[in-house]
């Protein structure tokens, strides 16, 4: 599944000679490009529904290191040196 796409509503009335603002809302289960087909049919008319192309760039969590530099100074050769490495996720989506 590449994301869920949900109308602001599933069913409504379109007055004659208006103009209609259909809101959508995605929600990618994938990061990179999406490309999906969103068939629109119109109750009553014989043809086939209207496709309009949804395109979208999704984006995986940000994340920053604290530190720009992890200096081990001098350390003894064959023993372990450990430094701590801070890493902040900076969106809103958790990341693993």
């Amino acid at each position: 599944m590449l994301a869920i796409i949900e109308p602001s509503k599933n069913i409504d009335i379109i007055e004659p000679a208006t103009t209609y603002k259909l809101e959508l809302s995605l929600v990618a289960h994938k990061t990179g490009s999406i490309k999906i087909p969103v068939l629109i049919r119109i109750i009553g008319q014989n043809n086939l529904p209207t496709t309009i192309n949804l395109n979208a760039h999704s984006v995986g969590p940000v994340m920053a290191c604290k530190q720009d530099v992890l200096e081990f100074n001098r350390v003894d050769v064959l023993k372990t040196h450990e430094l701590k490495l801070t890493l902040i996720n900076q969106s809103i989506i958790p990341a693993e």
